[in-house]
């Protein structure tokens, strides 16, 4: 999708001399137009990027819904407010949508401020040690221009081994930070400040609960179809990435009365376990969509390859990759103008698969309420109400798990950290009930899902489930009701069991890559290790190579979970070999 954008801040007034040319060849190098010439800074989009004016001076980049899912295309809906803040609070309150919306930059008494949308759906990183600072939406955008020059902060590779998938503000090239989902960064003339707009702990307090388990069906049934019909609306023709799981089943069950062409895409692979093909085949077969099977072959994934999007931080494994150019060509050969995915949707359903839904239970709803989640959970992982209520206790009693737990297998000394990951969203408020501050902490790590995939720069690419609405609707939901009558996702098949095959609505299984993955490793394994005995993690001494040797020279099992980390560290030196 077309959200393209570049802010170029004219802090001293005039340009430096990268960019003395003029505006043309500033738009001629970037691919860009011009969408405002302010006082302080010039605002560059792409050719079809939607650039709406606010009250106020404020500049919105990207897509603008109400929460009926109206599409809102001028500043009609808004009051007539006159404070920055109070615009910016009333957006985020009462809207939601992909967007970054820009403030001050035509007042010579306000700072320039940037709001990212609470959902991440519009890229947004920042320099602002320089002359001319930026904000952008693409590293390669002033990089064209001359006004930057990408290089590895070698003082963040050690965060990235011990947390991979992981957003922080700093990312992995020198200067450049991002602003996160949700957050606001406010530019003075020598200082950037950055502060939270949207959190999610505002919508997990007792007043914000649904208080039955119908009312939060009803609300998840709702918010869901509103944001799969607000998003895909004005689609020609969807490519919807069915698994036939539930989550994706939710959406296509969504798209019914839609006017757009529809074809269903699923992956299968040479080993077992991926192929889901059964259920994906009942769900577009309700939809009369045709469903498409797309063989993921060894061939297909590679661990050294180019990167065809310009992520700020290693973000894209092997698989990832692969899956991401089957997926993109499935979108070219349908003549598709969009991807639509349930990704997310284990997070936002309340998918823990621990005791803390029990324990929470307890502490929020009292002894009833607590006993009953525990014969839920019993029921859920198959053990008995003894040792269900033991790991309840357990969850009770001890403190809750850190936000992030270091990986440091296969690192030097040198390379792990002691410096716990930091995040707005990882500062829990007093009291917060344990499986609520982990469904947070997990809600943190899907901001990480749309940098690994390279095909949303290509086209659009929609995640309904962690749109803004549906992320509030699920945090209303207290964690001991999505394992209710021990179902996991309980509320959410409960909201769409009518519309779904009762074969998915009843299903308990998950596809799973895990064979597919350890064939890859076994076919790889010596190239592998080549890549990373003579990559650049093992020149600046953060890798183990004693320990990797070893590894990749032992036989393994299909389902050994530490093949998911040496994909990582293949992950993070393919990055940094394209940063030259």
């Amino acid at each position: 999708m077309d959200l393209g954008y570049l802010i170029i801040l004219k802090r001293s007034g005039l340009l430096t001399k990268a960019l003395d040319l003029g505006l043309k060849p500033v738009q001629r190098a970037s691919g860009l137009r011009l969408g405002a010439s302010l006082t302080k800074l010039d605002l560059f989009v792409g050719s079809s990027t939607d650039l709406l004016e606010l009250p106020n001076g404020t500049l919105l980049v990207g897509r603008l819904f109400d929460h009926s899912g109206n599409r809102i295309r001028d500043a009609s809906s808004f009051p007539a407010l006159t404070q920055l803040s109070e615009i910016r609070d009333h957006l985020v309150s009462n809207f939601w949508g992909q967007y970054v919306a820009i403030q001050g930059g035509g007042d010579p008494q306000e700072p320039i401020t940037v709001l990212r949308d609470p959902s991440g759906g519009v890229p947004c990183v920042y320099l602002t040690d320089s002359d001319p600072a930026f904000i952008t939406s693409d590293i390669a955008l002033p990089e064209r221009l001359g006004i930057y020059q990408r290089r590895v902060d070698w003082t963040t590779i050690p965060y990235y081994l011990n947390y991979p998938h992981s957003k922080k503000r700093q990312t992995a090239l020198a200067g450049v930070n991002e602003l996160l989902p949700g957050c606001v960064i406010k530019l003075g003339p020598q200082s950037a400040h950055t502060s939270i707009a949207w959190s999610p702990w505002t919508f997990v307090q007792p007043e914000r609960r649904f208080k039955d388990a119908t009312q939060a069906a009803l609300g998840i049934r709702q918010t869901v179809e509103m944001a799969v019909r607000a998003v895909t609306t004005g689609e020609a023709s969807i490519l919807l990435e069915l698994s036939g799981g539930l989550d994706s089943s939710i959406i296509a069950s969504c798209l019914r009365g839609t006017d757009a062409k529809i074809n269903c895409s699923t992956l299968v692979t040479p080993v077992p376990g991926a192929d889901e093909r059964f259920y994906a085949s009942l769900v577009a077969s309700d939809l009369d969509a045709p469903l498409h099977v797309e063989q993921l072959d060894f061939g297909a994934a590679a661990f050294n390859f180019p990167l065809v999007s310009n992520p700020t931080s290693p973000a894209v494994t092997m698989l990832q990759q692969a899956t991401d150019s089957l997926m993109e060509r499935s979108a070219r050969r349908h003549a598709s103008t969009c991807h639509l995915s349930g990704g997310g949707g284990d997070t936002v359903f309340g998918y823990l698969g621990n005791a803390s839904p029990a324990a929470d239970a307890f502490r929020a709803s009292g002894i009833f309420s607590g006993f009953t989640a525990i014969r839920d959970l019993a029921e859920l992982h198959r053990c008995t109400t003894w040792k269900a209520g033991r790991l309840a206790l357990k969850k009770l009693l001890l403190t809750p798990r850190p936000a992030r737990v270091a990986d440091t297998a296969f690192l030097t000394p040198f390379a792990v950290t002691s410096k716990p990951p930091s995040h707005p969203w990882f500062n829990a408020p007093a009291g917060a009930l344990t499986g609520v501050q982990e469904r947070v902490f997990d809600l943190a790590g899907t901001q990480s899902f749309i940098d690994g995939l390279p095909r949303s720069r290509l086209r659009a690419f929609h995640m309904p489930l962690l749109s803004q609405p549906v992320i509030e609707a699920c945090l209303r939901v207290p964690s001991w009701m999505w394992i209710a009558g021990g179902i996991n996702r309980a509320v959410a098949r409960d909201a769409f069991s009518d519309a779904l095959p009762p074969q998915v609505v009843a299903r308990r299984s998950k596809g799973t890559f895990a064979h597919f993955t350890g064939a890859l490793f076994r076919r790889n394994r010596l190239a592998m290790l080549e890549f990373l005995m003579e990559g650049e993690l093992q020149q600046h001494g953060l890798l183990d190579t004693v320990a990797l040797e070893s590894f990749f020279r032992r036989e393994h099992h299909a389902r050994n979970e530490t093949f998911a980390r040496v994909f990582d560290l293949c992950m993070i030196e393919n990055w940094i070999r394209h940063q030259h």
